[in-house]
This record gives C-alpha cells, structure tokens and sequence, in this order.
C-alpha cells in the first residue's frame, strides 16, 4: 500500500511540484521504499509499482543537481540483490551518459564542459549502478568498454586537467564495489543470493580489467599532488583481481621508464607503483592463472642488457643452464622471476645526483629484501624431490641474491662516503666520484 501510495504522488510530482518539493520526495523514496525482497515480492508490491516512475524522475534531471543524487544507489541496490528483476539494458545509455557528465570530461575546442559539475556527487552510485550489472545475461560490459574507450585520451598525461581527479574517484568506486562483489560470490562463506547466472565469471573479470587498465596506467604519472598515490595502489587493486593481464601491462611500462634516463617523473612515479605491487608479484605462484604474454621478452632484454663486468654476469641465465638438465629461460613461466631484475635495476638507481630516484629506490629495495629471504637457495634442488621445474629454475637464480644484496650495500655505503666528502668546487668533479679530495 505504501509503494502504491508512494507511487501516486510521486506521478504527480513529476509534472506539478516545485523542485524542492521533488528533491524532497526523493528523499523520501530513499527512506521508504521496499528493497530487500525476493523478486517475486518486488513484482507483485515492490519495485513494480515503483520503479518505472522513480527511473523517470531520474531522467527528467538532465543536467544539473536538482534533485536525484541518491537516487543511482536505490536503482544499484535493487539491480545488485535482485539482478533478475527485469532487463536492465534499457537503461544503460542514460547511465553511461550520466557517468561520463559526472566526470567532467570536456571537448577539446574551448574546454566546455559536458554536464554540470554537481552531478559528480552521484559518482559512488552511478559505480555501484554499473558493478551491479556487470555479467550476467543483461550485463553491461559492452558499454563500460566503450565509455572507457572515450575516456582512455583523458588520462593520456598531456590530458591532464580537472577531470583527472573526477575519473579516478569513479575508477576507485567502481575498484571497490568490484572487490566487494568479488568478495561476496567468491571468498565469503555466506555467498550472494542470486542465480549462479548473475555472478561474476572469470572471462568478466578479465574484460573489466582490460577495459580499465590502461586508463589506470596513464593516471600513474598524473603531477597533480592530490593524486600521485591513488592510480597506483588502484593497480594494485586491480592486480589482486586479475594478476595475469595487470602485470603484464605494468612490466611493459616498468622495464622502459627504469631504463629511460630524461624522464626522471616518469621513473619515480613507476617505482612508486612497483613499491605497491612488489609483493604480488612476488607471491605469484598459481599455476593456473591465464598470464598475458609481453609483447617483448624483458628477462631475454635484461640478459643481454647487463654489462659483462657486472658481478652477476657470471651467474647469467645461459650459465646457470649448463647445470641443468632444462633451458631455464623456457621454465620461467611466472612473474617471481622478475623480482632478480628489478632488484637489478633498482641498485642500479641508486645515485646520489639524483636524490628522489635514490630514495624510492631504497624504498623498493628495503621492501624486497624484506619480503625475500637473501639466501642461496641452488642447493635444495639436491634434497627435495618434489620441486616443479619452475621452482627449480627460481632456486638456482637466487645464487644471485646473496650478490645483490652485497652490491646494493656498496652502493648505499658509496653515498655515504660521498656526504662526507666536500663539495666539489668547480664542475668537473661530481658528487658521488671517489676522486673528489678531501
């Protein structure tokens, strides 16, 4: 009775009220109507008394804040516990629409803005709106792939603007509802209750993850100091999610800007997200994860990379095989291989000329050797039979480890040495060079 009456008045406000009177029975709406019911109930006295006419009132607000901010949490409410209720592809359009307003996204010529800012209120539930319909027979994919396709340039880093900010709260809503659902059907003893035809497969979570992806990588090197953070513990988000097409992606990023000398934002803002991602990538072990395969061969790129005086090159990949009854470079099949490489790199950055490089450097390093044991560990191969060739090809790397720590710890001793020494008194002594008098 109450949805019915609810109903009727809210009809009328539509057409007759003022626009505090409708904001007011938004509110209302909010307060009042039945949510949590079986979908059955919903049909007969719930949301199909309601629904049709509560949607309209939210389109009628085309631009503007007027009224409706809450209103994408009632409708996401309902689509999340009752996604069965009806065919929510209809209603697609004006919620993508409604999202890419909300972000304040602009056209090029003149920077107009399309939408009003207001709208970014509502941002949290239009996310919410849009995890609810992901997957399923009804789900939403397609159009989350095309508004992020729009969205891609507008984090591109010579983009950067207002919006930026706008965009990564929506992307850490929709993270966040996404983890929460994930939680939910997956992890949790109390499961969702809602068809099995609703949850979130395995194909949806990779093809959430690539529609988002690459706008979350462009973000990693927005300069705004608000947001220098967030992008990149969303990609650790993420790749808690779907490690196998994250990380890939991120290596192809990682291995140029270490290996970039004239971008020294581009560097920092990497290895502050390699700080982030460490150790699930440390940890991965699974072997039935899908990995997405790099378009270039960065453990090859790294072997033929390293300057043959360096103290590893005696441990290279192509001599550790001579000892094995397998090509090691063909058993590497996880991403814990990459970890001897970075920790390569990041020793590497360690330079007193340029301070921010060298302490995030220190950073990671202090994070590895945390989280890995610096041990040889070559010799288990001989005492346990049970070891899959992978493992074995990781335990005969880490005869590295013991050099690498030894190699890091020269070079953070080497700038200590270097503070003590006076500063150079014309160009051509440079901080850091042993020759420099004292």
């Amino acid at each position: 009775m109450l949805a019915r009456i609810i109903s009727l008045r809210f009809q009328i406000q539509v057409h007759l009220s003022p626009r505090y009177s409708t904001k007011e029975f938004c509110d209302l709406a909010l307060l009042f109507l039945p949510i949590r019911m079986t979908t059955e109930e919903h049909k007969k006295f719930g949301a199909g008394l309601w629904f049709e006419t509560v949607w309209k009132m939210y389109e009628v607000v085309e631009m503007g804040n007027k009224w409706g901010e809450e209103l994408p949490n009632l409708f996401a409410t309902l689509a999340y516990t009752n996604p069965d209720f009806m065919d929510w592809s209809p209603l697609y359009d004006v919620l993508f629409t409604r999202a890419i307003r909300a972000m304040g996204l602009s056209i090029r010529e003149s920077k107009v803005i399309v939408g009003d800012a207001g709208s970014a209120l509502s941002l949290g539930g239009i996310a919410r709106m849009i995890v609810a319909t992901l997957g399923g027979p009804y789900g939403c994919q397609r159009h989350l792939e095309r508004m992020m396709q729009l969205v891609e340039p507008f984090m591109h880093p010579s983009n950067e603007s207002s919006h930026t900010l706008l965009v990564l709260v929506f992307l850490q809503n929709v993270l966040q509802e996404t983890v929460n659902r994930y939680r939910e059907e997956r992890t949790k003893s109390h499961k969702r209750k809602v068809p099995k035809e609703f949850y979130l497969t395995d194909s949806d979570i990779e093809k959430f993850t690539d529609a988002i992806l690459q706008s979350l990588l462009y973000s990693l090197y927005t300069k705004d100091a608000t947001t220098t953070k967030a992008p990149a513990r969303l990609v650790m988000i993420l790749g808690s999610l779907c490690p196998g097409r994250v990380f890939p992606r991120f290596f192809e990023h990682a291995y140029p800007a270490i290996f970039a000398v004239d971008e020294p934002h581009r560097l920092t803002q990497t290895l502050d997200c390699l700080f982030e991602v460490v150790f699930l990538i440390a940890r991965d072990s699974n072997p039935e994860i899908k990995r997405l395969k790099m378009e270039k061969d960065w453990v090859r790129e790294m072997e033929e990379q390293r300057s043959p005086t360096s103290p590893i090159a005696q441990y290279s990949l192509e001599k550790l095989s001579e000892s094995m009854p397998f090509d090691i470079e063909t058993r590497l099949t996880s991403f814990r291989c990459h970890i001897f490489y970075f920790l390569e790199m990041l020793i590497e950055g360690i330079d007193i000329n340029d301070v921010a490089k060298a302490n995030i450097a220190i950073h990671n390093l202090t994070l590895i050797f945390f989280i890995v044991p610096i041990l040889d560990y070559s010799g288990c191969i001989d005492y346990h039979d049970d070891l899959t060739d992978e493992e074995k090809a990781l335990c005969k790397i880490s005869v590295r480890l013991p050099v690498l720590a030894e190699m890091a710890l020269d070079k953070m001793l080497g700038i200590v040495e270097s503070l003590a020494v006076t500063a150079p008194k014309d160009s051509s002594s440079v901080i850091g060079s042993f020759c420099v008098s004292v």
